[in-house]
């Protein structure tokens, strides 16, 4: 799979676009220019990842896709992206921010099953084909996602084969579930001689 690689700007961030000739449906808009408020962001045509990733000196491998919310008609872009994605630096996790089409942004021809959640499948499969690059464990690659945003799980989960057989991907809301998440040493903080906790196997 060819995908442009672009630097956003100097140290740890990227911006991969998932699509580099256009999203499927939306090949037309691919140049439209996005519409920012302050740190909101519409009118998005070209999804993409930024990449956000943890010092080398203590990255554990684990990696989370964040996914801002909005409730489908802006994206969150500062609080419930970088600035989420930062917070799972500091724990050793490398983050990618998705930005990705939005159904009800205003005269939105995008629907979240087909269009939202095909983003968030790309977004998986990308980090997946790349966790070499970024020193990162492809079995221990989660989702955290904010309000309405959790729809695009169950259609992610659901449509899309997402490791060998019937693995599925640990998710998490932000932010009831990551610190208990992480206090009590789940996958993204392995144990000392023991494989990391709460990657499903793969069904027999």
């Amino acid at each position: 799979m060819a995908l442009l690689l672009l630097c956003a700007q100097a140290g740890a961030q990227q911006t991969v676009q998932l699509w580099p000739n256009g999203a499927p449906g939306s090949e037309q808009r691919h140049n439209e220019a996005e519409t920012v408020q302050n740190t909101y962001i519409s009118n998005i045509h070209d999804p993409s990842l930024t990449v956000v990733e943890a010092d080398s000196r203590h990255a554990n491998g684990a990696a989370v896709i964040v996914v801002p919310g909005g409730g489908h008609r802006m994206l969150v872009w500062n609080n419930e992206g970088l600035v989420a994605a930062k917070s799972l630096n500091r724990s050793g996790v490398t983050a990618f921010v998705l930005k990705y089409r939005l159904a009800r942004d205003q005269g939105s021809t995008y629907s979240i099953e087909n269009d939202a959640a095909a983003d968030l499948r790309r977004a998986v499969r990308w980090v997946r084909a790349h966790a070499a690059q970024y020193k990162i464990d492809p079995n221990r690659l989660g989702i955290m996602g904010f309000s309405a945003e959790l729809h695009m799980y169950a259609e992610t989960d659901h449509a899309f084969n997402m490791g060998q057989r019937s693995e599925r991907l640990s998710d998490v809301h932000w932010p009831d579930r990551l610190a208990d998440w992480l206090a009590d040493g789940g996958w993204l903080i392995p144990h000392a001689g023991q494989a990391p906790q709460g990657v499903p196997s793969p069904a027999r």
